[in-house]
């Protein structure tokens, strides 16, 4: 199951699309990546984000042990502390 999330939706933690278990891929737009906005999504397996955000904050895949890829756009410029805290099967963060 893929997601497509828009910064417009609120805080990743209120938002009762990201807290489904059944998510394996997100592309994240808009203007912000809310901070925990994946945080202990066990099935995570990809994450796109697009070029119009600018920072991962902290512990945004915090737990997300499945997660194995991260395609980051151009317009990332800061990757906060713990932001992939936890991401055991990680194997690859490429700009897109």
């Amino acid at each position: 199951k893929t997601i497509y999330y828009n910064s417009s939706y609120g805080p990743g933690e209120n938002n009762p699309i990201l807290a489904t278990s059944s998510i394996e891929k997100v592309v994240f737009g808009g203007t912000s990546l809310p901070q925990s906005a994946c945080r202990n999504i066990k099935n995570l397996k990809e994450v796109v984000i697009l070029d119009s955000i600018e920072v991962i904050p902290e512990a945004a895949f915090e737990g997300c042990s499945t997660l194995v890829k991260v395609r980051v756009g151009n317009g990332v410029s800061l990757i906060e502390d713990y932001a992939f805290s936890g991401c055991s099967e990680l194997e690859e963060i490429k700009q897109r």
